[in-house]
């Protein structure tokens, strides 16, 4: 099935199942994203790299085991880089502030009904078509 180009193509990457599906779940509520890919961290690099979505959305429901070199490595593999977006299930500064410095676009916390304002985030990354 072909991507639809008038959405923001985004992978959800996330080891836990129950809070990948949460996060895919509100995302499709927003509306205006189309999730080409729920997978776990460990196939996030080279699914990121043979979809080549617009945003990879990281979520960590233990951000003290984030992993910063996917970060970085997804920020910096081929010419059609995503924004990576890292959602932590509680924001210790400190992971947020490396997660930046690894090349995270975005940091915030995962949503807990609507993301209607994560999905602008989102779309405000891409920039307009």
């Amino acid at each position: 099935m072909p991507r639809r180009t008038d959405l923001l193509s985004v992978v959800v990457a996330c080891d836990d199942v129950g809070l990948r599906e949460r996060v895919v779940a509100a995302l499709g509520r927003a509306g205006g994203i189309d999730v080409v890919a729920a997978i776990d961290t460990v196939g996030m690099t080279p699914s990121a790299s043979r979809l080549r979505p617009d945003v990879v959305v990281l979520v960590s429901p233990r951000p003290r085991h984030l992993d910063l070199g996917r970060i970085s490595t997804l920020t910096r593999e081929g010419s059609k880089r995503p924004s990576v977006v890292v959602l932590l299930a509680d924001e210790p500064d400190a992971v947020g502030e490396r997660a930046r410095a690894a090349g995270a676009a975005l940091v915030a916390p995962v949503p807990a009904g609507d993301a209607g304002d994560l999905v602008d985030e989102l779309v405000r990354l891409r920039g307009p078509r």
